[in-house]
């Protein structure tokens, strides 16, 4: 037997089908949409949210756009504020998870269990939480872009948590394998990048960006002034020179005597190269390829690994050369605020964020203050609070 339930002023109705499921009805801005759930229940609560959205401005046009032409208007109206490397990551994350599992589906009609289902399949696939986490402020933004537009009344992503971000596990040489890496490097191509990565903390795509003309020969001291940032080949694009993360990271890091002197022994081999190479490419990189060409990361990072796999030295990231450095600095009481600097990052309290646990003796300087601080101070207590003293003490 079929029934109905009938609601007033525009808010709907409910109807019982022969096979005992229910339909839900409701005119938004003159068009009836309708939905179908086995339980009651379920389908008034679809019918609550097609009225929530009612009242909150969304128009029956923007909910049935399919989700692929929101992402698609969104991501032209935004892109060009974004910056070279989120633009790839942004465009990876779209084609390969979002466009995937919900480009099909209508705006109007994408819940909070679909965004649920999209990380449940990330994860399934082993994707990293960082992984999840971006594709998660994609949607995000997506989703606000189109309650802006009045598609609709709420962002459903908003209603599911991204993953935490897990602190990173900071691994470094300490100052004796520092000095070990080093000379077994000597003789390496790549000699003069792994020491500047050691001795100025500099990142890996700082100094592929490196050119000839970013040293100061007189002062030691050398630029950062870009980056080579890495792209990826689906998307028309080489690798590509661009600007460096903050204003903070444009600075000067000096090197001294032995240092210069390295450099000026790659230059001289670079010029060997150059005589035997009839298609080099002259770009005045400090750091190319044996054509003259952009080095890219993951080439560098692929001999520094190469090498340091036949060493007995702990097996690390080229990245951690950059935290050996700061520890270094740090671990010899150098400024927090001075070692931000050096370092490029864009104030101090990051550098104290990362690094703080290896700071020299503050464990030490902490338990001396509060000792000198209080200790010191004689209790004077009135005779019938001495009792209680004495017990509180025992």
């Amino acid at each position: 037997m079929s029934g109905s339930l009938r609601r007033t002023n525009g808010e709907g109705t409910l109807t019982e089908l022969p096979n005992g499921s229910w339909q839900a009805k409701i005119q938004i801005d003159g068009v009836r949409k309708s939905h179908v759930e086995k339980t009651r229940k379920e389908a008034f609560a679809w019918l609550n949210d097609m009225r929530k959205l009612k009242e909150q401005g969304a128009t029956s046009r923007g909910m049935l756009t399919p989700f692929a032409d929101v992402v698609k208007s969104w991501w032209e109206y935004t892109k060009p504020s974004k910056g070279e490397s989120t633009k790839d990551q942004y465009q990876r994350y779209i084609d390969a998870y979002i466009l995937p599992k919900l480009g099909k589906l209508r705006v109007g009609d994408i819940k909070m269990d679909h965004v649920e289902d999209l990380i449940s399949w990330m994860r399934k696939l082993g994707k990293r939480d960082r992984t999840i986490a971006i594709t998660h402020t994609v949607l995000n933004q997506a989703f606000k872009y189109a309650y802006q537009k009045g598609m609709i009344g709420f962002n459903p992503v908003l209603m599911v948590k991204a993953p935490r971000k897990k602190k990173k596990v900071t691994s470094f040489f300490d100052e004796t394998q520092a000095n070990q890496f080093l000379v077994l490097m000597q003789g390496n191509r790549y000699e003069a990048a792994f020491r500047l990565a050691v001795y100025t903390g500099m990142r890996q795509s700082e100094l592929l960006g490196l050119k000839w003309s970013d040293i100061d020969w007189n002062t030691g001291k050398i630029s950062i002034q870009r980056q080579l940032r890495r792209s990826f080949q689906r998307y028309g694009r080489d690798d590509y020179f661009g600007p460096l993360k903050t204003e903070k990271g444009y600075r000067k890091v000096k090197v001294l005597k032995r240092s210069l002197e390295i450099l000026a022994e790659h230059w001289e081999k670079q010029q060997q190269e150059k005589a035997r190479c009839p298609n080099w490419e002259e770009n005045n990189l400090i750091f190319p390829t044996q054509t003259g060409k952009p080095t890219s990361q993951r080439n560098l990072y692929r001999s520094f690994i190469a090498h340091l796999g036949h060493t007995n030295l702990p097996n690390i990231r080229f990245h951690d050369l950059r935290h050996t450095a700061a520890t270094i600095l740090l671990g010899h009481n150098l400024p927090v605020l001075e070692a931000s600097t050096i370092l490029g990052h864009s104030k101090p309290s990051v550098t104290s964020d990362i690094y703080g646990h290896v700071l020299p003796g503050y464990e030490d300087r902490a338990a001396d203050i509060m000792e000198n601080a209080l200790e010191s101070y004689q209790l004077d207590l009135p005779a019938d609070q001495e009792t209680v003293h004495k017990l509180s003490t025992t």
